[in-house]
């Protein structure tokens, strides 16, 4: 989790330097992470610190479901004789400007917060 959280601080921080559109689309494919951390932390929870990242998570959530992503399924491309078929899709992520400083922001605090953990 923490190598999770810090590189999704990298990457928020790095846009906010300057908006690329590559680095936002990795961001928003955070998404369902961000769901699965929540919960991990409500099965295996020890106490005091991992409710406090579970809070800290959920609100993140919260900027994360603002987060469009739509799936297109796209005809897979078969090679008969090699036997090999390559399944394709192409992602769409739509992602507010007004939704990814505050995804950088709760990012920071869960970052210090896990930076300072007695789990």
């Amino acid at each position: 989790m923490e190598d999770w959280v810090e590189t999704l601080y990298f990457a928020t921080q790095i846009n906010l330097k300057e908006r690329n559109d590559k680095v936002v689309h990795h961001i928003g494919e955070q998404k369902q992470t961000v769901s699965t951390i929540i919960e991990l932390l409500k099965e295996y929870e020890y106490g005091g610190d991992t409710k406090s990242l579970e809070v800290d998570f959920t609100e993140l959530k919260f900027y994360f479901d603002q987060i469009l992503i739509e799936y297109e399924y796209l005809t897979p491309i078969t090679n008969e004789k090699l036997k090999h078929t390559k399944l394709r899709h192409r992602l769409s992520i739509n992602i507010s400007d007004k939704i990814l400083p505050e995804i950088a922001e709760k990012t920071k605090e869960i970052r210090e917060t896990i930076l300072h953990l007695s789990i």
